[in-house]
């Protein structure tokens, strides 16, 4: 039997092989996690240069192909430069991602357009993170635009038990109550809005006269022309919109002054001769006052606009009438029909109203 003399040195020598392997790979591992070359190509990501970021990640790839931090650079960089697809495998290879690596990636699949992949990567991103408000905003925006309103609507009320996140929550909330035509609460909602954030600061539509439109539509549908007066009126002091002075218009035909009426709409033709909402208006007013071609040149000014709208169309076919020619108004008078049929099988299918010519 070996004696405890004897064994001594067999042990002397395993620990001193053991040392010399640590420090030898020492060299290997400072080389690995902390490389000039992953350095400069970490800087030039975060100065903002996503290509030469993408480059010298992708040339240390080449030599270490299993190397996290250049895999995630190379991911971060490619979402970077909006090509999300080519980002994936790369991600994959990663290991886990920091949660502003997780928005990078998301975000470039939302702007890549592929909305069933982006509300995959924000539901994980917040499996991880269940307050995070960008994501729970960005989620809710994408949800949104697929007529999603249901779980739209849910992320909304996520928002408004957040401390930071009440006031994009109501907003977001107010924004589906006006698109699927439940106008009470949708003004409720954007009036809750004001009293939370009477600026608008942090109120997240962009741009922010379109929170002004959405209210002012929800208190004329409701008869409320004085308030929707009194929010337009001072909104178009900072936000010279046409969209918001065309609703004016609709303020004062509302309450009988067509004169004020018929100056708004001409200021909203000057400012966006392509908005079509202001043309049916005007050729409208000229109709009733019985100036009937002029109304016909403004009616068909606004149908080019907005071909998908009935009421340029349905307008038209009674000016054609007044005219005499009945083949020209009963064939206008059967494409507002079939236009207006398209609209509420829009509706039954999506959940949303018709919306207004804009």
């Amino acid at each position: 039997m070996m004696t405890s003399r004897k064994k001594r040195p067999i042990r002397l020598i395993l620990a001193l092989l053991a040392v010399v392997g640590v420090a030898a790979a020492i060299p290997f591992v400072r080389r690995e996690l902390d490389p000039e070359a992953l350095r400069r190509a970490d800087e030039s990501f975060r100065k903002g240069d996503a290509t030469t970021a993408l480059h010298r990640a992708l040339k240390y790839l080449e030599s270490r192909p299993n190397s996290r931090s250049a895999n995630r650079i190379a991911a971060v960089s490619l979402s970077r430069l909006d090509q999300p697809d080519r980002a994936e495998p790369y991600y994959q290879c990663a290991g886990r991602l920091g949660l502003d690596d997780q928005h990078l990636r998301a975000l470039a699949i939302v702007r890549a357009n592929q909305r069933d992949k982006a509300i995959r990567a924000y539901t994980d991103l917040l499996t991880e993170h269940p307050d995070d408000i960008l994501a729970l905003r960005r989620l809710a925006g994408v949800r949104i635009s697929q007529t999603q309103y249901i779980e739209a609507m849910d992320l909304a009320e996520r928002l408004t038990k957040l401390p930071d996140g009440q006031i994009i929550g109501y907003t977001l909330a107010g924004l589906i109550y006006h698109r699927t035509g439940y106008t009470d609460q949708s003004v409720g909602k954007f009036e809750h809005v004001l009293k939370l954030d009477p600026e608008l600061r942090q109120m997240p539509l962009e741009p922010a006269w379109q929170f002004w439109a959405f209210l002012a539509e929800g208190l004329l549908s409701l008869g409320r022309s004085a308030e929707a007066r009194g929010y337009l009126v001072e909104a178009l002091k900072t936000s010279p919109e046409a969209r918001l002075a065309g609703l004016l218009g609709r303020v004062h035909r509302n309450e009988g002054d067509m004169d004020e009426a018929e100056k708004a709409w001409r200021l909203a033709t000057q400012w966006n001769p392509q908005l079509g909402g202001p043309w049916l208006e005007l050729g409208r007013l000229a109709l009733d006052r019985d100036q009937v071609q002029e109304a016909v040149a403004l009616l068909e000014r606004a149908a080019a606009l907005t071909p998908a709208s009935p009421e340029p169309a349905y307008s038209l076919s009674l000016a054609y009438r007044r005219l005499g020619q009945a083949e020209a108004a009963n064939r206008l008078a059967a494409r507002a029909e079939e236009l207006r049929k398209r609209q509420r099988e829009l509706f039954s299918r999506t959940g949303t109203k018709a919306s207004p010519t804009p």
